[in-house]
């Protein structure tokens, strides 16, 4: 999920593991996603955008609660996966870049964290949201991580494996603890209707567990770059994200719903 452009993190992954990883990240969190959107506003009849739209679940969802009256459009800098979105409007491009009126809502998980100029991208995701309408947000910090449990050597190639994490986004410019501060980044212009951040502590082989190994695979050679992390430490990484004897926390997610002002 990007809107990132050119400094997407997983631009250059294959479309087929790509789509498993999204695939796998759609499962894991998209009813509490689902539950979050319902519960913030009556879809029927509106006119909703999905930024980062990835492999379409949430804008497809949209598109059936909104119904014949209503209109869903998805952003995404790359659509390679959104072709089959009926009744949907897929479009290419970034929030910072397009033109389109305002929505009555307006949604983003995990892709202000993909990019260099994050308040940028809320700025312009904040003058996408019509006078009244909401901005939810889910993004990611990775700063919680931590190994809780497990054998030392796999617990202390979770944690250098995490630190890469960490330090690959702050090189690039990007935030890697942002969802812990979008309560502080929005401005004056949008009104605080939720606020949450959600700890995901996980056991080795569990569906999110398996799904940050699929990140870790495709973004290996970007981590150990950073020389936070080695090749030894991303095998480790892997028997630790499938050993039911290993805990860890692998990030919070911080969400939150506004509100934008009439003025």
């Amino acid at each position: 999920m990007s809107d990132g452009g050119a400094g997407y993190i997983f631009e250059a992954t294959a479309n087929s593991s790509e789509l498993e990883r999204l695939q796998a990240l759609e499962a894991i969190f998209d009813p509490a996603t689902r539950e979050l959107l319902a519960s913030a506003l009556e879809l029927g009849g509106r006119r909703v955008l999905e930024v980062g739209a990835g492999a379409g679940s949430i804008a497809r969802w949209l598109g059936e609660q909104v119904g014949a009256a209503g209109q869903v459009v998805a952003l995404d800098t790359n659509v390679r996966f959104l072709s089959e979105l009926s009744g949907v409007e897929v479009i290419e491009g970034s929030v910072t870049a397009v033109e389109l009126p305002p929505f009555d809502l307006v949604h983003a998980r995990y892709v202000a964290v993909h990019n260099a100029d994050p308040g940028a991208f809320l700025e312009a995701l904040v003058r996408l949201v019509a006078p009244g309408g909401l901005l939810v947000l889910e993004e990611p910090d990775f700063r919680w991580s931590r190994a809780l449990a497990g054998p030392p050597r796999l617990c202390e190639s979770f944690d250098r494996v995490h630190r890469a994490v960490v330090e690959m986004f702050t090189r690039r410019g990007m935030d890697p603890g942002i969802g812990s501060g979008l309560g502080s980044a929005l401005g004056p212009s949008l009104e605080l209707q939720t606020l949450q951040l959600s700890p995901h502590v996980e056991r080795g082989g569990s569906a999110l567990s398996q799904m940050m190994w699929l990140s870790t695979r495709a973004l290996a050679e970007k981590y150990t770059e950073t020389g936070c992390a080695d090749e030894s430490d991303i095998a480790h990484y892997e028997a630790f994200s499938h050993s039911p004897e290993c805990w860890g926390l692998y990030y919070a997610t911080g969400s939150l719903v506004g509100r934008r002002r009439a003025s």
